[in-house]
């Protein structure tokens, strides 16, 4: 029969270090950041100095605009007339 009694049995006891049966151990937590917020913070950086960029002047809506063609000076020159094609000479069979 078991024993109500028994501090073996009661709620919060305390692990003798022969006892079979203990509590797995708890992971340590290391110090320090841990790669996710690293990459977020990296992240936020390069978001904050992208926009410190784009509304202080620079992008792509500040850039000068292309250069236009030059605008033609005087006359064009003349396009010579077609030139008519040499009459095809008779061939004489053999």
């Amino acid at each position: 029969m078991v024993d109500p009694l028994d501090p073996n049995l009661q709620p919060g006891r305390q692990n003798r270090p022969d006892d079979p049966v203990q509590e797995p151990p708890r992971p340590v937590r290391r110090a320090g950041p841990t790669g996710s917020y690293l990459l977020a913070a990296i992240l936020l950086a390069i978001l904050v100095i992208a926009a410190y960029y784009l509304y202080s002047g620079g992008g792509p809506t500040e850039a000068p605009a292309p250069p236009e063609p030059p605008a033609p000076t005087g006359e064009a020159p003349a396009t010579p007339a077609p030139t008519e094609p040499a009459p095809a000479t008779p061939t004489q069979p053999n």
